[in-house]
């Protein structure tokens, strides 16, 4: 029995919680060593005072009305109070009280546990605080996605009927990816700009500078309209100029004339892009003409053209399309966007964008994309052919 006793004591001297044995007056009759680093004062110091030392001067009833309830035979479990520890500072504690009773079942002390809550308080109140940032957060995320969805134009309307779709799908709630279509009230119904871009990285910096290039885009087309070249020179001195160091940004221009079938385009390191010709079922990949934007001070652009056939399709993709991942880690791959573009060339560029951003998704097996992913399609229309007898009928 004395090593039991024994036992039983050194288990609760051990025990991290404070055990505290009490008189039915309320007198402290044992403090073990847990109830010593809670409260701050050694066990000499507080056997034989009253218990009611620890209770909050506004509480001084609470412990005497515990232990009515203790002599009746009851037990308090989990009881949340606040007590004072030495210095008279408050703590929070569960309280756990059970009577002690005689070998004859007679109630004779009360037993508490007390734990403290402080740290559980502190981790409620951080994540409570964390919870509320992380609201303020997503409501000035959600505004700043709501302001960029109106950066980004919806496909503007003008008498050539270029079939045209554009979708970008940002891995986070705003990004760095960017189109435009540019015009001014001098330029031809039958003349159309447009832009891709990729700002390097994703997120609210992304999307800041996403938001500066554009404004610079659209300063340059009231200066400039036609020459690409000293656009995209100017918006490279910006880019340099004021982006942090290491922000780059790829971005393609180009000027569609739907009249002459003509497309002039000038590339900041946006690629890769392509034009599939159906008659010929081939591909034909538009080169860069410079390097990024925010390389180098004083880059010079070149101008490219080439001359559009009917049913042509271009394709231009940030590298979010190409290099989109599964979850073995393989690239979705220029490759397939090939494949699948040359399967349904013979639908309207909507379908087109929007089944292959729908297989890049479902390729990843993501319900976010890793990175910025924007895909524009550009369908020349098919003129109708002119026969013999509506010419003879024309003259």
């Amino acid at each position: 029995m004395d090593e039991i006793s024994s036992f039983l004591l050194s288990v609760i001297d051990s025990s991290s919680d404070a055990i505290v044995g009490l008189k039915l007056d309320g007198r402290i009759i044992s403090w073990n060593s847990g109830a010593e680093r809670m409260y701050g004062s050694s066990a000499a110091e507080m056997i034989g005072k009253p218990v009611s030392r620890l209770s909050l001067p506004d509480r001084a009833d609470e412990i005497p009305l515990i232990l009515a309830r203790i002599h009746n035979g009851e037990r308090i479990r989990h009881f949340q109070t606040t007590h004072l520890k030495r210095g008279g500072i408050p703590i929070p504690v569960s309280l756990s009280v059970s009577p002690v009773v005689d070998p004859l079942e007679r109630v004779v002390g009360a037993s508490f546990i007390a734990r403290d809550l402080s740290h559980q308080f502190s981790f409620e109140r951080s994540l409570h605080e964390s919870d509320q940032r992380y609201r303020k957060l997503k409501l000035s995320l959600e505004l700043a996605h709501q302001i960029q969805e109106t950066l980004l134009p919806k496909v503007i309307d003008f008498s050539c009927a270029l079939d045209i779709h554009v979708k970008t799908l940002y891995s986070e709630d705003i990004g760095g990816d960017y189109y435009d279509f540019f015009r001014t009230p001098a330029t031809p119904d039958h003349i159309l700009g447009l832009a891709v871009g990729d700002v390097s990285g994703h997120g609210t910096g992304a999307a800041l500078l996403m938001a500066m290039a554009k404004g610079a885009l659209q300063a340059e087309v009231v200066h400039s309209p036609f020459d690409l070249m000293a656009m995209m020179s100017r918006l490279n001195q910006f880019f340099c100029r004021y982006a942090e160091a290491g922000r780059l940004m790829t971005l393609f221009l180009a000027l569609v004339d739907v009249r002459k079938r003509l497309l002039c385009w000038c590339s900041a390191g946006q690629g890769p892009v392509y034009i599939y010709h159906p008659g010929d079922q081939c591909f034909e990949e538009l080169g860069c003409t410079g390097p990024p934007l925010g390389v180098l001070e004083g880059t010079e652009f070149e101008c490219q053209s080439l001359m559009l056939r009917d049913g042509d399709i271009l394709v231009i993709g940030t590298d979010g399309l190409w290099e989109a991942r599964d979850p073995q880690g393989e690239m979705f791959s220029v490759e397939r966007v090939r494949q699948l573009l040359a399967t349904w060339h013979h639908k309207t560029a909507e379908e087109i964008c929007e089944t292959l951003l729908s297989r890049v998704k479902s390729f990843t097996a993501r319900e976010e994309l890793e990175d910025d992913t924007t895909l524009m399609i550009l369908k020349v229309p098919i003129r109708p052919q002119v026969t013999d007898a509506s010419q003879r009928t024309a003259r």
